[in-house]
């Protein structure tokens, strides 16, 4: 989403020139004979504070993730439209009405920058100008091994929950399951397969906050299939598996309105030597 902001901005702010040149030169003695010289001004001067303002955003959004902010860009973009777009209007067609609306883009405008105030106080801003000063800590990967009859991903929930981590990520994992507990894609429920089968492969994030964790398995025709790991995925022989905890930033889960469920929200974490 930074990136669009950012985008944004640097269109408007071209725009802005090339408007305020335009008027400058081009409609200086028709506004100035209509007396909206002035008007055309303040149209220009407040499109590009808020395009700096929507650039801001965009910079903020590149160290952090925060709903509040992008309603604010999404804020300041609609003031500019509303408010310097009617006072434009109003400039060049003499159209009195227009300045009705004028207001309205004052209110978004005004919405902006407390969405912003709002988006940079509650955000993690803060711990990621401290960090940017102090080395980084070291992710330090941690080797634990199952052993049979244990439930998989039960164990690495009660690992994450015992070690505290708030953001960590699975390395690699070697091992056989006796029992295999899936949730096939696009599936609401659980599917239980029972029989041997070789782990070949275990991905996913660990966090307090709530993890997501996919497992594929092949039995001893070959056969392989993956899915969410759900709990009642027993350990037939072992379970060698790498975790690496991730000490410099937090892993939560937010509802997404895109996707419809609880996605993954990274934040940083200012590192305390």
């Amino acid at each position: 989403m930074y990136k669009s902001f950012l985008l944004l901005g640097a269109a408007l702010g071209a725009l802005s020139v090339m408007i305020g040149a335009f008027g400058a030169h081009a409609l200086r003695a028709t506004l100035e004979a209509s007396g909206r010289l002035d008007t055309f001004e303040t149209a220009v001067k407040y499109q590009f504070y808020h395009t700096l303002a929507i650039l801001l955003v965009g910079v903020l959004l590149l160290h952090t993730q925060s709903r509040l902010l992008e309603w604010s860009g999404w804020a300041f973009l609609a003031g500019i439209v509303i408010f310097s777009g009617s006072l434009y209007v109003l400039c060049l067609t003499g159209i009195r009405w227009m300045g009705a609306i004028t207001p309205l883009g004052g209110v978004a405008l005004i919405a902006g920058w407390v969405l912003l105030l709002i988006g940079v106080s509650q955000s993690s801003l803060g711990g990621l100008r401290q960090s940017s000063a102090l080395p980084m800590p070291a992710a330090v990967p941690t080797t634990v091994r199952l052993t049979p009859g244990q439930d998989l991903r039960q164990e690495l929930l009660r690992l994450t929950e015992q070690n505290g981590w708030e953001a960590a990520c699975i390395v690699s994992c070697a091992g056989s399951v006796s029992t295999t507990a899936l949730r096939l894609a696009n599936q609401p429920d659980a599917t239980v397969y029972e029989g041997h089968a070789e782990i070949i492969a275990l991905s996913g994030t660990l966090s307090v906050n709530g993890s997501h964790l996919h497992l594929a398995v092949s039995d001893s025709t070959g056969k392989t299939l993956g899915g969410h790991l759900m709990d009642g995925s027993r350990i037939y022989t072992t379970a060698e598996i790498v975790i690496a905890p991730l000490p410099h930033q937090r892993f939560t889960r937010e509802p997404d309105p895109t996707s419809g469920y609880y996605e993954l929200v990274v934040k940083a974490v200012a590192h305390q030597p």
